[in-house]
C-alpha cells in the first residue's frame, strides 16, 4: 500500500486526452471496456467478470476480487445504454468481454495517453476525483470495493495534502521575515 504520487493517476491534461482518443472508438469493445474502467474504478480483472445479468438499470454489480466487496455502482446512462447495445444478443450469465487481462493491458497501452501509466491508474483516477468532489472516505471505500479503509485513505492524504498544505503553508514565514528585516 504504497503513497499514491501523480505519477499513479490520470492528471486533467492526460484526462482531456484520454477522452480525444475514446471519442474516436465510440462503441467500440476497447471504448466500453476503458469507460467502465475510468467509470467505475473497477479492477481489470473484475470488469472481465462481468455478464449481462449483472447489468441494471444504470448500474452494474461487480464481484469483488482480491478479497475485496461485491458493489452495485451507478452507470453513467450514456456508458450502460451502450453496453447494453453491445450485449443485446448475449445470454445473461454470458461474460461480456471475452478476452483475456493480458489483452486487456493491450488495449490500454494503445490508447493510454501516458505510456508509463498502467491500466490500474483508471482506478487511482477514480479514486482521487471521487473524493476530491465529495470529501467521503466512505463513498470512495464503496465505490472501490475495500475491505479495509486503510487502502483508501491514501485518497484522502493526497488530495489533502494538495489542497490543505498550500493553504496551511501560505504566509507561513511571513512574521519571521518582517522581523528579520
Amino acid at each position: 500500500m504504497g503513497a499514491l504520487t501523480q505519477k499513479k493517476f490520470l492528471t486533467d491534461d492526460e484526462l482531456e486526452l484520454l477522452f480525444k482518443f475514446m471519442k474516436e472508438i465510440k462503441g467500440s469493445r476497447n471504448y466500453l471496456l476503458i469507460m467502465l474502467a475510468l467509470e467505475t474504478g473497477a479492477r481489470q480483472c473484475e470488469i472481465l467478470a462481468i455478464t449481462k445479468k449483472d447489468l441494471e438499470l444504470n448500474s452494474v454489480t461487480v464481484i469483488g476480487a482480491k478479497k475485496s466487496n461485491d458493489r452495485t455502482l451507478d452507470l453513467p446512462g450514456y456508458l450502460y445504454k451502450e453496453i447494453m447495445s453491445y450485449c443485446k444478443d448475449m445470454d445473461d450469465d454470458e461474460k461480456i468481454f471475452k478476452i483475456s487481462t493480458r489483452m486487456f493491458r493491450k488495449i490500454w497501452k494503445k490508447y493510454s495517453p501516458a505510456r508509463n501509466k498502467s491500466l490500474h491508474s483508471l482506478r487511482h483516477t477514480q479514486g482521487v476525483k471521487l473524493y476530491h468532489n465529495c470529501k467521503d472516505i466512505d463513498l470512495v471505500v464503496y465505490q472501490l470495493g475495500h475491505k479495509d479503509i486503510r487502502n483508501t485513505h491514501k485518497y484522502s492524504s493526497y488530495v489533502k495534502s494538495k489542497t490543505e498544505l498550500k493553504r496551511a503553508r501560505k504566509g507561513m514565514w511571513k512574521n519571521r521575515m518582517d522581523k528579520a528585516a
